[in-house]
């Protein structure tokens, strides 16, 4: 295995992966499905107008859930995966908790990446932050493109550009269901890199909708530097659970 790591600059393509799954996991919160609120005759404003109170009523309508996710994280510079598994339980108001059931591959990568991936995204799922990563017009110009299909269903395709220029919003596109404004998919790259990351990552999100909201079920993002090589970063969701 080639060495990536150089003297106070040793951590360098960990973070990178790290600032990744950070990026990830403020798209994670689900987005609700708003029935009824905008059809395929509305105006963009009308849409746009509907995206955001479909999130003020998700906020009102999650009080918790519980699912399983499935990490693993590759570099070109290292010749095995790392690889977790584990349960996850956000409950309103107190963010979310793990319980790790299974890990593999490299204890550096297990160490300084993904453990430190599960305290970022426990922080991240907090109150104080949550509002500011939302995907509504008080944090994103919003423009609808068009109708288009993901996967065999009509979505608007909303243009979104962060109005903070931060790591932590992205820039893109996401699809929202043109029947329920369910948000299907998203992608694109963040605002702003960050001094301890190399480059934008590509970020590619799928969501499945239960009971009206819409929860991710793949996440990939891809980033490549001169330095820190290729990292992928996948996170697969399964076993979502609402909670009372």
């Amino acid at each position: 295995m080639k060495s990536i790591f150089r003297s106070s600059n040793d951590s360098q393509p960990l973070s990178v992966l790290m600032c990744v799954r950070v990026v990830l996991l403020l798209l994670i919160v689900p987005t609700l499905a708003l029935q009824g609120d905008a059809t395929m005759g509305g105006t963009p404003t009308d849409v746009i107008e509907a995206i955001d109170r479909a999130q003020e009523k998700r906020e009102l309508r999650l009080s918790g859930y519980s699912a399983s996710e499935h990490y693993t994280v590759r570099n070109s510079h290292f010749s095995q995966t790392a690889e977790l598994t584990a349960t996850v339980v956000y409950q309103k108001g107190q963010g979310k908790t793990y319980s790790v059931l299974t890990r593999s591959g490299p204890g550096l990568l297990q160490e300084r990446v993904i453990n430190r991936i599960l305290k970022e995204d426990a922080l991240l799922s907090r109150n104080v932050t949550r509002s500011h990563n939302l995907l509504t017009s008080a944090n994103y110009t919003m423009k609808v493109r068009g109708i288009e299909s993901v996967n065999g269903t009509p979505c608007y395709a909303v243009l979104i550009f962060p109005r903070a220029h931060n790591f932590a919003l992205i820039e893109g596109v996401a699809w929202f269901d043109v029947n329920g404004l369910s948000l299907l998919r998203i992608e694109g790259k963040p605002a702003a890199s960050p001094s301890f990351w190399t480059g934008k990552p590509t970020i590619e999100r799928e969501y499945t909708v239960l009971n009206g909201l819409s929860f991710p079920i793949h996440s990939r993002a891809t980033s490549k530097g001169l330095l820190t090589g290729k990292s992928q970063l996948d996170i697969d969701y399964t076993q979502y659970a609402l909670l009372e």
